[in-house]
């Protein structure tokens, strides 16, 4: 027997309740959001830790469990992608099939922390070379202000020559 056919309203409502089902057994928790738009659709807190989530529904055709793949997202059919105010919050897609299967979209997360760790490459990169900048500067300085080698021994300091 086919599922019942539903709006995209209640079909988001029961895939946000599913994705809550997901977060509480996961030990999280889980507050909704109750305006009618933004950024966020649940936020879970486990431990002083932060999820903002995003909740996707896919399509019933679409079989969760026979998408997950390394490296590849979760929805096939159409591509999410964070807005601005998305990425400040650092919001994580959470997809969720006809099942009630939910699962992370692992592509996402990869790409943040590709992200991240290109930044911090960009930083240390930029800290080692004001650190160079600043040993060449030294260096400089401490060959201006030396004191010149007097090229007179000792000996001929103490005995005149004649």
């Amino acid at each position: 027997m086919r599922p019942p056919i539903l709006d995209t309203q209640a079909k988001g409502t029961i895939s946000e309740l599913y994705a809550c089902n997901f977060l509480l057994r996961a030990g999280y928790n889980v507050y909704r959001n109750v305006s009618p738009s933004g950024p966020v659709d649940l936020l879970a807190t486990k431990g002083g830790r932060h999820l903002a989530v995003d909740v996707k529904s896919l399509p019933a055709e679409i079989e969760l469990r026979a998408q997950v793949r390394p490296g590849k997202p979760y929805a096939t059919h159409r591509s999410h992608k964070l807005t601005n105010a998305q990425k400040q919050l650092r919001v994580r897609f959470l997809y969720v099939a006809a099942d009630g299967t939910c699962n992370f979209d692992e592509t996402a997360l990869a790409m943040e922390i590709e992200e991240r760790n290109i930044r911090r490459r960009m930083y240390v990169e930029k800290l080692d070379a004001e650190i160079e900048e600043d040993i060449n500067k030294r260096e400089a300085k401490r060959e201006a202000d030396a004191v010149p080698i007097e090229k007179e021994s000792i000996f001929d300091k103490i005995f005149e020559p004649i």
